[in-house]
């Protein structure tokens, strides 16, 4: 996943636009803040079932980690050398998904890019396959036609 980050945020730099590669609570730099996900997921499931870990993903990913990522952009939107519409956003599997579901939200967000999002969830969960898909149908990137990017 680091290494995706590594090789897109250039691109995107290149082309002026501020990058944000997300990850969930837990996993990449926020390794040492917080449980990772997928533990907290084995542990409901183990206790309570399949049907109950991916009820808690939908959950996770539609409250708290998803609060975290729009808490993240508002603090990109400030920082003095970012133009607040221009920033992309990336992610993988979780990260993906939270991906989707931010772009659906900020409609500032100018490019949101997108890989393997709950592609291990898919099948099983019903509730979050229908929930990525009215995000991705929802989702729209800010308008810059003449912006030359």
């Amino acid at each position: 996943m680091t290494e995706a980050a590594e090789k897109l945020a250039p691109v995107f730099l290149k082309h002026g636009y501020a990058f944000m590669y997300l990850y969930c609570r837990g996993q990449g730099l926020s390794a040492d803040q917080a449980t990772f996900i997928q533990d907290i997921l084995q542990r409901e499931e183990a206790s309570k079932g399949k049907e109950a870990r991916q009820h808690l993903q939908f959950v996770l990913a539609t409250t708290d980690q998803l609060d975290d990522v729009m808490a993240a952009l508002s603090f990109l939107k400030t920082a003095p050398a970012v133009d607040a519409k221009c920033i992309a956003i990336a992610g993988h599997s979780f990260g993906g998904q939270l991906t989707l579901l931010a772009a659906e939200r900020d409609h500032t967000i100018r490019a949101a890019v997108t890989f393997a999002a709950a592609a291990g969830s898919w099948e099983h969960s019903p509730e979050l396959r229908e929930r990525l898909r009215a995000a991705a149908d929802n989702a729209t990137s800010s308008d810059h036609a003449d912006s030359g990017r």
